[in-house]
């Protein structure tokens, strides 16, 4: 029995609240917050609102229990017993007391009991619509596996399609139509069989969010509650995966005619194709003009613009080069036993297995000059060819087919000429085959590449003639077709090049849709290959490529330098069109008008520019500019850079420099992480130049660099700047490796002084769709940019050189009495003077004379001597 909430003195019974009736309540709706009895919930409750949570009202207490205790009001402070705990700390992943606040957590990252609660209930309604999710896909599942013919009439009508052609063809065709009918159950289910896998990882996923969120609705664990979810969150908003058990991905089944090789084919529907880029890879080639596949998964590439060939590897994240050629190549093919190359001339060339030669086959079509090469499924080699001379001007454009190396089969040179008064061809220049024989011709029409796709049946009658379609091709956008592939089955695929698009035809030449590559970033398609699993190659040449790339972060890196947006003028929502230029660009100001009625006659006085737009002949008399097809609006020139700017928090980013040096004389390794950092010293210390250990810290703040440089932050981060940060290692290697420790030093490469071009900056650009209409917003980005440069140099004693820079000296000092008396003797004017006191000279007695002499002078000293030492 429940009651209602404690009155003075007594207790009122509590009945169900539906039938307001005395009879005993059983249930609890969660949602309603509702008593009922067990009549109401199914006769009454689960009528409306079968989808609300029902809970027995035994387990009521248990459950609100659990709600109840999982509250910070219920604990008590670790550190305050007698406090009951109010807050969660983020900082510190505690709960804490409205004393450890003051104390201890004072500025810490706090959340309370509210916000707790809310999250608990974002977590309780995401849980309901995991569980939903678990329901519709349990039923998408159910309908995936029911029977065929209940579920799926397009599989039943292709079947009936199959079976009416089988009967025409009588019973020479019902094991080949069996054999299509197998093939079409065993696609779909294949279909099937991929969607159920699908749907069960799906409802595993779906499983185990639940598994998660009930984990952690029950959980008492604060820390854990408050660290999971965030993730748990995101996690709630991702969307469940899609039905796409579209029975239209099913092959359509394409009758032919009546011939015991083509009975028909199941083809793929590509009327509304779709391409998804599964991986990237950047090769040494700025084209790919060819692409050919071999049977162990390498590839050969060619560049025919800077005549270069290459045997490639394609690896996870990187191409690996396996062989190279310095040659023009306009097309290739793998057969059996080499490369066979077309090069323009009358003979093919090949590449033998293994070889790193170039040399010539056997298949030559002179006088004819081959342009592409390629063999069909029968082994036969198709040679698109021309006759000598200029490509646009020379006679004689055939499609040549050889049955037998050395041996030309003219069949195609004859209906070229015989059948038609005109040639067929202009200039063939890409050829591939179907499996039912039909030959696929790219046909170029004119030197600016337009041309058209000619599809030849085997008995030389042309199948069909495609030149573009009305929807992406008109005369400012021509058909440009550059490469064609037949996929297995028999699907034609056309590049055009210039509209960055790819045509798919039946093996007719019939148009059945088209894929714009540029909404899967892939611009400028030239050459096609498959895999051996069946994915496609598609490979570029290296044209402009509009800059895609959205700005994500504040820091660019660069080499040896990173750079810090500190201040945006931003242009929004441009788009292709015809404007006014911008009045602060010189030399498109209209000078001068001839009359009113003929204001687009005017003189132009131009002055060289850089920026990248089209003058269109007219002006803007209104505002006396000229009009430009350009993105409009253009640009503000005259815009000033905001002030206060607007990114200037970002003066306390910190930056890390990690920097390693060596002296390879002495082998010795050092770096700007001394060793007396830890993991708490480096977590908490910041560059000061005047702190023992901190003048060493590799972290730097933004402000204290500025700062160093004798600038001011906010005033710098306005229109930017560049600032050097100079490492210097001056090491004695005599004292331990220990003292050899970095010095920074900070300065200001430019100057705030300047007049034009003041700071640093540059632009880019955020490119959109709105309704099919292509979009961007121009960013002009200021910010500073600092430098790292390195400098040094150690030295360490050595006995050799120390013994010859002291004998040096003992010379030098030896020389010194030669030097000066040779200056004074000979240079000075006292010089005759000088040498009557350093020089005597004596002839003939006088040199006995003058020994006498001097020996009496030392006699007489001598005593001398003696009488001072006796006295």
């Amino acid at each position: 029995m429940a009651y209602s909430e404690a009155l003075p003195k007594e207790q009122i019974p509590l009945g169900c609240q539906l039938c307001e009736s005395e009879k005993k309540i059983e249930w609890k709706c969660n949602d309603c917050n509702l008593f009922m009895c067990d009549q109401c919930k199914d006769g009454v409750h689960f009528r409306i609102a079968k989808d609300h949570k029902l809970l027995n009202i035994k387990e009521i207490g248990e459950h609100e229990d659990s709600w109840n205790s999982f509250a910070f009001s219920k604990l008590n402070c670790q550190d305050h017993p007698n406090q009951p705990c109010s807050l969660y700390c983020k900082t510190c992943s505690n709960v804490i007391c409205l004393k450890c606040i003051v104390k201890v957590h004072n500025g810490h990252d706090f959340v309370d009991e509210e916000e707790f609660c809310d999250k608990k209930e974002v977590l309780q309604e995401g849980q309901k619509k995991v569980q939903s999710n678990l329901s519709k896909l349990s039923c998408r599942k159910g309908k995936m596996m029911a029977p065929e013919e209940a579920e799926n009439p397009k599989l039943l009508q292709i079947k009936q399609n199959i079976m009416d052609h089988k009967k025409n063809l009588c019973k020479i065709m019902e094991i080949y139509a069996d054999n299509l009918v197998h093939d079409a159950n065993q696609q779909f289910g294949t279909l099937k069989q991929e969607e159920g896998t699908k749907i069960d990882k799906e409802i595993q996923n779906m499983h185990a969010k639940n598994e998660a969120l009930e984990s952690i609705i029950k959980s008492r664990d604060f820390m854990k509650f408050l660290s999971d979810f965030d993730k748990l969150y995101v996690s709630l908003n991702e969307n469940m995966l899609q039905d796409t058990s579209n029975i239209s991905s099913l092959p359509n089944f394409v009758p032919a005619e009546f011939t015991v090789l083509n009975f028909g084919t199941l083809e793929g529907n590509l009327s509304h194709a779709k391409f998804k880029v599964t991986n990237q890879w950047t090769t040494e080639l700025r084209n790919i003009h060819s692409i050919v596949r071999c049977l162990d998964s390498s590839l050969w590439i060619a560049d025919n613009v800077n005549g270069l060939l290459q045997h490639v590897k394609l690896e996870t994240d990187n191409v690996n080069l396996l062989s190279s050629f310095n040659s023009k190549v306009f097309g290739l093919v793998d057969i059996s036993s080499c490369i066979l190359l077309s090069t323009e001339e009358t003979r093919l060339k090949k590449i033998d297995r293994g070889s790193s030669d170039i040399g010539d086959s056997v298949y030559s079509i002179a006088p004819l000059i081959a342009r592409d090469v390629h063999v069909t499924k029968d082994e036969k080699v198709v040679i698109t060819a021309r006759s000598p001379g200029k490509a646009f001007s020379a006679k004689g454009r055939s499609v040549v087919l050889v049955n037998q190396p050395g041996k030309r089969f003219v069949k195609f040179d004859l209906f070229e000429y015989e059948r038609y008064p005109k040639p067929l061809f202009t200039l063939p220049v890409r050829v591939a085959s179907t499996s039912n024989g039909n030959i696929c011709v790219v046909d170029t029409l004119e030197k600016d590449l337009r041309g058209r796709v000619v599809v030849i049946g085997q008995a030389g009658k042309v199948k069909g003639i495609y030149s573009g379609h009305d929807d992406v091709n008109s005369k400012d956008k021509p058909f440009k077709p550059q490469d064609i592939l037949a996929t297995p089955s028999d699907n034609i695929l056309v590049t055009d090049w210039e509209n960055h698009l790819i045509h798919i035809l039946n093996h007719d030449g019939e148009f059945i849709s088209y894929y714009n590559l540029k909404d899967i970033g892939i611009y400028y398609p030239h050459s096609l290959a498959l895999s051996t699993s069946g994915h496609l190659y598609i490979g570029c040449t290296g044209s402009f490529i509009p800059f895609l790339k959205t700005f994500r972060g504040k820091l660019y890196k660069e080499n040896n330098a990173f750079f810090v947006i500190t201040n945006l003028i931003e242009t929004p929502k441009q788009t292709i069109g015809i404007c006014s230029e911008d009045p602060k660009v010189l030399g498109l100001t209209v000078q001068h008008p001839v009359s009113v009625l003929q204001e687009k006659y005017f003189q132009l006085e131009m002055v060289s520019f850089l920026q990248v737009l089209l003058l269109t002949g007219e002006c803007n008399t209104t505002v006396g500019r000229c009009l430009i097809r350009a993105w409009c609006p253009v640009e503000n020139g005259a815009a000033k850079a905001p002030e206060p700017p607007a990114l200037l928090g970002s003066k306390d980013f910190t930056v890390f420099i990690k920097n390693n040096i060596q002296f390879p004389k002495f082998k010795v390794k050092r770096r700007n992480l001394l060793d007396f950092f830890n993991n708490s010293m480096l977590s908490s210390c910041r560059f000061n130049q005047n702190h023992p250990e901190d003048q060493y810290c590799p972290i730097f703040i933004l402000n204290d660099i500025v700062n160093l440089t004798g600038s001011n932050y906010e005033e710098m981060a306005v229109s930017g700047g560049v600032i050097e940060i100079q490492i210097q290692w001056n090491c004695n290697l005599d004292l331990s490796e220990s003292d050899c420790v970095p010095k920074y030093i900070f300065r200001r490469l430019d100057s705030s002084d300047y007049k034009i071009s003041k700071g640093y900056n540059f632009r880019y650009a955020k490119y959109y769709k709105e309704n099919d209409v292509e979009y961007r917003t121009l960013f002009k980005a200021f910010g500073i940019k600092f430098i790292l440069s390195v400098t040094g140099e150690a030295g360490k004693f050595n006995l050799e050189p120390f013994l010859i820079n002291v004998g040096s000296g003992l010379a030098i000092l030896g020389m010194a009495t030669v030097i000066c008396d040779i200056v004074v003797l000979y240079f000075l004017k006292a010089r005759n003077l000088y040498k009557d006191k350093k020089y005597l000279q004596v002839v003939g007695d006088d040199a006995y004379k003058f020994e006498t002499l001097l020996q009496t002078d030392q006699l007489q000293l001598d005593d001398q001597n003696d009488e001072d030492k006796s006295e």
